[in-house]
């Protein structure tokens, strides 16, 4: 039983072995349960064993009124029906079968690359566990920050979901994509609860997200190398632009599928409450007649509780601006009325929605440069040296005070806008703050480098696109965060294949 959603697991494993067995037993010890053989081998004879394993869990079970009794006795009836029907079926039929599946999904999602070895491997690493961290059946569950591949994060979800991978299932496999977001509104009412704990209405998405969609990022990290202290985190209260990242991904599912059907029964619920939470976190400046969101983190954590982070602003805006359309959209297909019965909704609200839209603060220097934050021109200088891709030679020698109050960035922030909002800047822009970020940017996280191929790539920076889709692919492929060993970068292997399809092949649906 799990501790914490006390959900029932039953498992029936199944052994053969074609040689003559001499002596078995099985033993237990913590987290484990083993089956030990003894038998005599002959020289130059192959030896075939077989291990299969069938898992049912108490999540399976259609009637939720069983007792707890009965849900055991249930569960350990099907494992074990399946686990001795797996068995009567040899293993040439369940490679046979296996074969033919994989074969299916790299017809449909095979990207091949001619005349690069390496990046024609790097692509398929990406799709490949892209398609294997994938809950294709089921929407209670999404794609965590590290995929299966380890218990990184505890198997929690970030915004690396909707902005990284989801990209690739809903050009690929829409479907998928689909249950990946039915699990953000399956999690609506964790998001509603956590607006209204902290002070604010409508859905205030959790940071890290597990079952029930309420908040679970932990209050503490690792130590500070420097003061030998822990490290406060606070993107679980600050990091707040994931509630517009989630809108942000309905509506590209949208634009790439027209599934308005989707959108009407599901999307528009959670891309208007998520307006409402942009609309009661913003503060009122009279001096400058503007909104103002202050005390937040932006995509580059190194960065906290700073005013007016200019990618947050940005997509609450635009936050805002979707929803109307969509109040629009849901009043031409005559269903207006009910959903705004259903979610407390009145013009008056749509008009504070407009307003707050229209007059939102969206600093800049010099005109062309969007400045990341009120007072980062003001922070601290360092130079990148040989900080660059080495989070641990850079926490050694400054301590989380030093680097919160420089202008380093730790990945892609305002460079991270340029792609999402694509649309609303010229190519003047777009090079003006390519040329202001890119030096600043220490690319200590796994979700930077591809990003920077894109925008690269936007602007005609050709090397350096190829560059940083290389740098993004070695991060797993050559452990280049020396921590691959542990838990692969699910972001990271979405961002490759932006970086290729939506990059380099520039596909792009508007």
């Amino acid at each position: 039983k799990t501790k914490q959603s006390r959900h029932i697991f039953g498992e029936a494993a199944y052994h053969r072995l074609d040689g003559n067995i001499s002596r078995e037993s099985f033993f237990s010890g913590r987290r484990l349960i083993g089956y030990r053989v003894e038998f005599a081998g002959e020289a130059n004879k192959t030896l075939s064993f077989e291990k299969q394993v069938a898992i049912y869990t108490s999540r399976d079970l259609k009637n939720s009124e069983y007792s707890a009794l009965e849900i055991i006795e249930k569960i350990k009836a099907l494992t074990l029906e399946k686990s001795l029907f797996a068995a009567q079926q040899d293993f040439e039929n369940h490679l046979a079968e296996h074969t033919a599946v994989w074969a299916t999904l790299w017809k449909q999602a095979d990207v091949r690359i001619e005349g690069d070895d390496f990046s024609q491997l790097a692509i398929r690493f990406a799709i490949f566990h892209l398609l294997q961290m994938a809950p294709w059946h089921d929407y209670r569950v999404s794609i965590a920050a590290k995929g299966l591949s380890g218990e990184g994060y505890r198997g929690h979800v970030f915004w690396d979901t909707e902005i990284f991978i989801l990209p690739f299932f809903i050009y690929m496999f829409p479907e998928t994509a689909q249950n990946l977001l039915l699990y953000r509104y399956h999690t609506l009412p964790g998001a509603l609860k956590k607006a209204q704990e902290n002070g604010y209405e409508g859905a205030m998405y959790a940071w890290e997200s597990a079952d029930t969609g309420e908040e679970t990022t932990p209050k503490f990290g690792g130590l500070d190398l420097k003061t030998r202290k822990p490290i406060r985190i606070c993107c679980g209260e600050l990091e707040q632009h994931i509630s517009a990242d989630i809108s942000y991904a309905i509506w590209h599912y949208y634009q790439v599928t027209g599934d308005k059907e989707f959108l009407t029964d599901f999307g528009a619920e959670i891309i208007c409450q998520t307006a409402r939470f942009w609309k009661s976190r913003v503060d009122y400046n009279p001096e400058k007649d503007r909104f103002e969101i202050k005390k937040v983190i932006g995509p580059d954590e190194y960065s906290e509780s700073v005013d007016n982070n200019y990618f947050t602003n940005a997509l609450a805006q635009w936050n805002l601006h979707r929803a109307i359309e969509v109040c629009e959209f849901l009043r031409q297909k005559k269903k207006y009325h009910d959903f705004a019965a259903k979610i407390g909704l009145n013009d008056e609200e749509l008009e504070n929605w407009g307003e707050v839209a229209e007059k939102i603060s969206l600093p800049r220097v010099d005109d062309l440069v969007l400045l990341q934050f009120d007072g980062f021109l003001q922070q601290k200088e360092i130079a990148l040296s040989s900080y660059q891709h080495d989070p641990n030679a850079f926490f050694s020698n400054f301590s989380w005070e030093e680097i919160t109050s420089s202008q380093l960035l730790k990945q892609a922030d305002v460079i991270m806008l340029l792609y999402l909002l694509n649309d609303q800047f010229t190519l003047e822009e777009k090079v003006a703050n390519w040329d202001f970020y890119e030096p600043k940017t220490l690319h200590h996280s796994s979700l930077s480098p591809a990003i920077h191929s894109l925008v690269a790539t936007e602007i005609g920076r050709a090397k350096e696109a190829f560059s940083y889709f290389i740098a993004a692919t070695e991060i797993d492929l050559d452990n280049k965060l020396k921590n691959s060993d542990a838990v692969l970068h699910a972001a990271t292997l979405g961002g490759i294949w932006q970086a290729v399809v939506k990059g380099f092949c520039g596909v792009k649906v508007k």
